[in-house]
């Protein structure tokens, strides 16, 4: 099976989707697949990020009129192979892949209230807000099937774009093995981890409130924030005064450093408002850690309430308190979530994960192509 895969993004094995492309394409391989990548790193350098981001479904249309015929399956991430999918008239089978549904991060980042809202710049909302999301829907509509990371973006596909569901599929992505085997490695504690950036939309404003009723109640309590992006003098001052002493505030980390960072903590919080998958969840369960996440789609394909972790209310900090200071106060209780989880995140191996997608990719050619004009039609149609 010769397989292209395309990610509008500069290839990098410790950032999201990039990361997700690379493992990708390794598992690929060992399943004896041809993979090439198309990326960014393939558009000429002296573009700037903007014109890589809007000119890439271009790029990609471009290298396909010239060089389809090389390959038995495209995997193009959203928005990417819309143009070239317009004018398709035969092989090769065609998936699009959501790393998480644009639609619903800019639902979340657009709805939070007065204050937490972001600045967004014309250009962003013009962009972002609306071409770049009709592009994803373009390039949906046009495929013979779809792979979304959680249960929630299938739904929103199929409901609002009228996507066949039998065209929708849900896989998501795996962990590392070198992490994996360090995970079993990791000595836990009480201290609590917070992994990801400090933004609103990744629910900062939730954590900080509940991080200061988590101490007020456990003097004990001590909190790690990793790759907050933001730097430590930043994330600080939107603390309690009182709280900074406690907190620990690690910028940036690469992948492999992850489990030595955990060692000490027992919970991982996870306060998103949206995700695709959240990585970062799976792998500090596969080391060891309980976690307490918000219950969203992504996170709760992951997390068996009471089972594997707690859930919370979105965005309600005094619940997210309350769920923290019941596993921290309960060590057997937080002792038997961490066991369910880690042995829920270890089974999530790349090479799982390449055998399912591979599988996929058969499902999609034997499909056939989708009734094109039926499913553009469908997108006019479609209320704002």
């Amino acid at each position: 099976m010769r397989v292209l895969l395309t990610i509008h993004h500069d290839l990098d094995r410790d950032s999201g989707a990039p990361g997700a492309t690379l493992s990708l394409a390794k598992g690929l391989k060992q399943l004896g697949a041809e993979v090439t990548i198309f990326s960014f790193d393939d558009l000429p350098r002296r573009l700037p990020a903007l014109a890589k981001e809007a000119l890439f479904p271009e790029f990609v249309a471009r290298e396909l009129w010239r060089s389809a015929h090389r390959y038995d399956v495209v995997d193009a991430s959203t928005g990417d192979a819309w143009l070239w999918a317009l004018g398709r008239r035969r092989s090769p089978t065609l998936v699009t892949r959501s790393h998480g549904l644009e639609h619903v991060g800019w639902q979340a980042e657009t709805a939070l209230p007065g204050a937490e809202a972001p600045r967004l710049h014309l250009r962003t909302r013009l962009y972002h807000g609306w071409w770049r999301l009709r592009e994803v829907e373009l390039s949906l509509a046009l495929a013979d099937a779809c792979v979304f990371l959680n249960s929630g973006d299938r739904e929103w596909a199929s409901e609002r774009f009228g996507i066949e569901r039998t065209r929708c599929f849900v896989v998501g992505n795996g962990l590392r093995d070198e992490l994996l085997a360090a995970a079993e490695t990791v000595e836990t504690g009480d201290h609590v981890a917070i992994v990801g950036s400090w933004n609103p939309r990744k629910g900062c404003l939730t954590a900080a409130t509940a991080m200061s009723k988590i101490a007020a109640h456990n003097p004990r309590a001590r909190f790690r924030l990793l790759g907050t992006v933001a730097d430590e003098r930043q994330v600080l001052s939107s603390l309690d005064p009182q709280l900074r002493p406690r907190v620990t505030v690690i910028p940036r980390y690469q992948n492999a450093e992850l489990p030595r960072l955990l060692a000490g903590c027992g919970v991982i919080v996870a306060p998103s408002l949206a995700e695709g998958f959240n990585i970062a969840l799976r792998e500090a369960a596969a080391c060891g850690l309980a976690p307490v996440a918000s219950d969203i789609p992504a996170h709760r394909d992951f997390v068996e309430h009471g089972n594997n972790g707690l859930l919370f209310p979105v965005g309600d900090a005094e619940a997210l308190a309350r769920q923290v200071l019941r596993a921290l106060d309960d060590p057997e209780l937080r002792r038997r979530l961490a066991e369910q989880a880690a042995r829920a995140a270890r089974a999530l191996r790349w090479r799982a994960i390449a055998e399912k997608n591979a599988r996929i990719y058969e499902r999609a050619a034997a499909l056939g192509r989708p009734r094109k004009a039926k499913m553009l039609a469908t997108l006019v149609r479609r209320p704002s």
